[in-house]
């Protein structure tokens, strides 16, 4: 199982976008709470019109990404 960290370069897919970034943040006392989206990621482009690059997601949202 993956555990994330502050800083790891990950992969996120959920039900309205997907996209690569960087853990920003992580609410350690809530990271198995996942409708409380506990983990900050901070996206390499922008996934809306508004510019918006930070975004809330859960541990079942997320999975390392594969450098080759």
């Amino acid at each position: 199982m993956y555990l994330p960290k502050v800083g790891d370069r990950v992969v996120v897919k959920d039900e309205w976008l997907e996209g690569t970034g960087t853990i920003f943040f992580i609410d350690e006392p809530k990271l198995y709470v996942h409708y409380e989206h506990p983990i900050q990621v901070e996206f390499d482009e922008p996934y809306d019109d508004g510019e918006q690059r930070m975004y809330r997601c859960s541990m079942l949202e997320i999975a390392p990404l594969e450098v080759s």
